[in-house]
């Protein structure tokens, strides 16, 4: 602690945890296009767990309340009218169809301020987030899986993040057309979740443009694809009041939507806080003691057309108060009374077209002192100065849908007082501390290993199969996979030293790249996923940052890149001809060079040495290998088959690779297990 963290060792961190996103089938096809480079931390903010259980308890109380409140609008309760009344008749219309349809609130995600408050850590509510159903969520799970990576578990203890996706599943029939209703909004976690759709259900998942939609006679919505009945919503609440009648009249009675538009309308509007943080009318939906601890809970709120005298305090004492839009997001439309001069403050305020505003207490959040300013490029990479820090704002959130909670989502971590990543905020994963304090990353850095040895590095959980697609006989293929890493560490083919500087593509669900992560974990060494594309600076630069001792990558990149001093280069998923293999000894000399079989779906099956090369030798499992006696006496062959005991969800395949060899097969044990099997692949 005594050393001041340098930008190399913040990069060093960095990269590690970057290429755990990048290497994410998920996400990496989306991630620098929707979401700013260099934005992720590679350091997570700890949370006391004292105030990890106050959020559980929370978030179950709003899931209590929320459903009753917006059942009491519709049956005519004064006091919530009175505050939630629809400004426009558009939205009047709207809510009456909705009268009678069963509620259900969907997603919804509080934004949360966390403060000191008397040497402990405090939180308090300051929006409710419903207007785009999906936003924060998948982005939230995907960071956590890549810091489940990068964390030995020591000092903190990640806050767990459940996955929306199978929630989200069970309200659609994947077996019919789901529409993401989107127009202006670009879209953050709109796009990992395109990215999961298409690889796990393409046929079912498309993008609408709302104005593509249109009634058939049958009087069902379609769009120019055709018919749709169910969809994820991500529309401004003026694109939904611009939808035509008929189009609007088909969504609400005949569609499954995700958020339901009373949730868009209801919910999202700011003017609930000012319910939700008055105990005298949460005690009509929960005990006494447990409406006084949820309004405390919330920043207090007024509504600036009813409550006059509020309104006057806070022209009188603008530096206490912040003003919002009721309907708007991201800090869009609002103004801190001590951030502007007091005309500007009294006039906005009095506007009588913002009757329907909120003023809140303004509540200083917690700040972080880190250098999150500076992108985390490769131009700090050899450069020892050390970091300067920046005085950061950080704002939370809770990820909850229905009356079920998610877990605590990302921090937006800002210079700005207005927190948000569209502002060019910045991402830091929440985790559990023991302290009673929150815990920003610069006080705990340097105790916390990131360790380029550490075993829990190279853990491929981001890369596999997403939690809602599970493996049929994943624990066979483990067995396999642990029988081939015992064997490769026994004859130090790859240890708990190596580095491996990992050339496969990424971003595939089913990649070759993905089998060496998995490989690499399971002989504690470790991976630097960097894919084909990289160039020979990039993979020169890496190499001697981290010492990288062994390569992988396709044969064709190998003979394109500059050789680099590595001692062994794997390829595969091929047998190497003799002419593939001449060429690859004649540029990489003094390197062993060792081939696995098998393909990128099924894992690998058997593999292929320096020593093996001239004498087509394969070393494979025993139990995975079944010499079939029928001879084909045409050609003179006889069936090799493997048994692949890896099957994914939702593609059905064959348990079975059936290869055509050479009559005579010799076969000898060289370990527990494994066989050599000497065979000329056709």
């Amino acid at each position: 602690k005594s050393e001041p963290m340098t930008k190399k060792d913040l990069f060093d961190s960095w990269i590690r945890f970057n290429a755990q996103l990048q290497h994410c089938p998920i996400v990496s096809p989306v991630l620098n296009k929707y979401y700013n480079p260099g934005s992720h931390s590679p350091a997570p903010i700890g949370v006391p767990a004292t105030t990890m259980k106050e959020m559980s308890k929370c978030a179950r109380l709003l899931g209590e309340v929320l459903p009753k409140m917006v059942n009491d609008f519709f049956l005519g309760d004064d006091i919530i009218q009175r505050t939630l009344i629809p400004n426009n008749d558009k939205t009047r219309q709207i809510l009456h169809l909705l009268t009678t349809k069963p509620f259900s609130v969907g997603s919804y995600r509080p934004d949360i301020l966390v403060y000191e408050n008397n040497g402990s850590t405090a939180f308090q509510i300051c929006e409710i987030n419903a207007r785009f159903a999906l936003n924060g969520y998948l982005y939230s799970h995907y960071l956590y899986k890549a810091h489940s990576s990068t964390i030995d578990g020591k000092h903190l203890e990640l806050a767990p993040i459940r996955n929306l996706i199978p929630s989200l599943f069970r309200e659609f029939d994947l077996s019919k057309p789901l529409g993401y209703l989107k127009k202006r909004e670009i879209g953050y976690d709109a796009h990992i979740f395109a990215s999961f759709m298409q690889q796990y259900h393409p046929h079912s998942f498309r993008f609408v443009n709302p104005d593509s939609l249109t009634v058939s006679p049958t009087g069902e919505l379609t769009d120019e694809v055709g018919p749709i009945s169910q969809f994820i919503v991500e529309l401004h609440q003026d694109e939904i009041l611009q939808l035509p009648d008929l189009v609007l009249n088909a969504l609400l009675t005949r569609c499954k939507l995700v958020n339901d538009l009373r949730t868009i309308l209801l919910l999202h509007d700011k003017r609930l806080l000012s319910l939700l943080c008055d105990s005298t009318i949460l005690t009509n939906y929960v005990s006494t003691e447990d409406a006084k601890f949820l309004a405390q809970c919330f920043i207090p709120t007024w509504v600036l057309g009813l409550h006059s005298e509020k309104k006057h305090h806070a022209i009188e004492n603008p530096g206490n108060y912040i003003v919002k839009p009721n309907l708007l997001g991201k800090g869009e439309g609002s103004l801190i009374g001590a951030d502007i001069d007091p005309d500007t403050w009294r006039n906005y305020l009095q506007d009588p077209t913002h009757q329907h505003y909120v003023i809140q207490e303004f509540v200083p959040s917690q700040v972080l002192a880190h250098d999150t300013s500076t992108r985390f490029t490769e131009t700090v990479v050899g450069k020892d100065e050390e970091i300067t820090t920046q005085k950061q704002n950080i704002v939370g959130m809770l990820l909850l849908y229905n009356n079920e909670s998610y877990g605590l989502g990302f921090f937006r971590v800002s210079p700005e007082k207005i927190c948000a990543l569209s502002r060019g905020g910045n991402s830091f994963s929440a985790a559990i501390h023991s302290s009673e304090t929150l815990v920003v990353p610069r006080e705990w850095e340097y105790d916390l290993p990131y360790r380029l040895h550490n075993a829990s590095w190279s853990r491929c959980d981001i890369s596999s199969l997403d939690d809602y697609h599970v493996p049929w006989d994943i624990e066979e293929h483990k067995l396999h996979q642990r029988k081939l890493a015992q064997h490769l560490k026994r004859n130090n083919v790859l240890t708990e030293d190596d580095v491996i500087l990992n050339l496969f593509e990424q971003g595939k669900v089913c990649s070759a790249s993905r089998n060496i992560s998995e490989l690499a974990e399971l002989c504690r060494a470790t991976v630097l996923p960097i894919g084909p594309a990289a160039t020979n600076e990039s993979i020169s630069s890496l190499h001697a940052r981290f010492s990288a001792n062994v390569l992988c990558a396709p044969v064709e990149v190998l003979l394109r890149i500059d050789v680099i001093p590595v001692r062994t280069i794997i390829v595969g998923f091929n047998a190497l001809s003799r002419e593939c293999l001449s060429a690859l000894r004649a540029k990489w000399k003094s390197c062993e060079i060792i081939s696995f079989l098998g393909n990128s779906f099924f894992g690998i099956w058997a593999f292929q040495t320096n020593l093996h090369h001239d004498s087509q030798t394969y070393c494979c499992f025993s139990d995975m290998i079944t010499i079939h006696g029928t001879t084909n006496l045409c050609c003179n062959k006889t069936s090799l088959v493997v048994s692949m005991p890896r099957k994914q969800f939702p593609i059905d395949h064959c348990a079975i690779q059936t290869i055509e060899v050479q009559h005579q097969v010799e076969q000898k044990e060289v370990a527990e297990g494994i066989q050599e099997y000497n065979f000329h692949l056709v």
